[in-house]
């Protein structure tokens, strides 16, 4: 279970300042360490005004209304889990997972694994999914401590990302069922 009272809720419009400094101050600590994957650059208010408008994505919130993360939740990932056949209509794909440079280390990634787990169940999924670079192993053992099990890993090509100069991606498939445990 998280640390903290977080709220979650799907980001409306007014959300686009505090996402904005959430994702741009995220990007800045995944740079730090070479992961670029996000891209080089800041994230731009039409961004995530477009982002926003495709309602897959939410926000952390304080009882002060601050955002202190972020993250992108569909029903599909087709780009990065459909190519070999194993996109899943039981699974809920988790993007983009982002804190503040304050709420980094809070548990909000905890709550947030937390909520989709108890929204999964609601709508009758039983899987969380995740795809991170396997680059970075810290990301990776991060994960797995939230009860994530790397399904396998490789290189994918890939195109239409942040960053114009990826073109395979070397991704860990992650993951794990809404009750902790693992789905096969």
């Amino acid at each position: 279970m998280g640390k903290g009272a977080h709220i979650i809720r799907e980001a409306t419009p007014e959300d686009v300042t505090g996402l904005v400094r959430c994702l741009n101050e995220a990007i800045n600590r995944k740079l730090e360490k070479n992961d670029d994957f996000w891209g080089e650059h800041s994230f731009t208010e039409s961004e995530v005004e477009k982002a926003i408008a495709g309602g897959d994505v939410f926000v952390v919130i304080d009882e002060a209304n601050n955002i202190l993360g972020t993250f992108r939740l569909t029903h599909s990932d087709e780009k990065i889990w459909g190519p070999d056949g194993i996109d899943d209509s039981s699974a809920f794909y988790l993007h983009r997972l982002a804190t503040t440079d304050a709420a980094s280390g809070t548990g909000v990634g905890e709550n947030v694994i937390d909520w989709i787990s108890q929204k999964a169940i609601i709508e009758g999924r039983n899987r969380i999914r995740l795809d991170v670079s396997y680059t970075l192993p810290g990301l990776c053992r991060y994960y797995e401590k939230l009860g994530f099990v790397k399904i396998k890993a490789g290189n994918i090509t890939i195109s239409g990302t942040r960053n114009p100069n990826l073109t395979i991606y070397p991704v860990a498939f992650f993951e794990r069922s809404v009750d902790g445990g693992v789905v096969r």
